[in-house]
């Protein structure tokens, strides 16, 4: 008998980069820190969905001048089948 296949749903967190001068330099403020306007940072954030069975897949930079704007983290978990579909 086969296996059954699992099936999962996805989910993305993004964090927009922000820096900062330092001696001269631009320097991206530390994202594990630095909160949101509800005072979450995204290690916060990431532990949460965690604690709610999610699995981080992919975490990856992107901007559109070298540097990065963005960092897009990305999570799976096993879908729950509903009932009565």
């Amino acid at each position: 008998m086969p296996e059954e296949l699992v099936k999962w749903e996805y989910t993305m967190l993004y964090k927009h980069m922000t820096y900062h001068p330092i001696g001269g330099e631009i320097v991206p403020f530390d994202i594990w820190e630095e909160k949101d306007k509800n005072g979450k940072s995204s290690y916060n954030k990431i532990n949460e969905l965690g604690e709610r069975g999610w699995e981080m897949v992919s975490c990856l930079a992107w901007g559109m001048k070298g540097d990065p704007d963005y960092i897009l983290f990305i999570f799976k978990r096993p879908l729950k089948e509903k009932k009565g579909v």
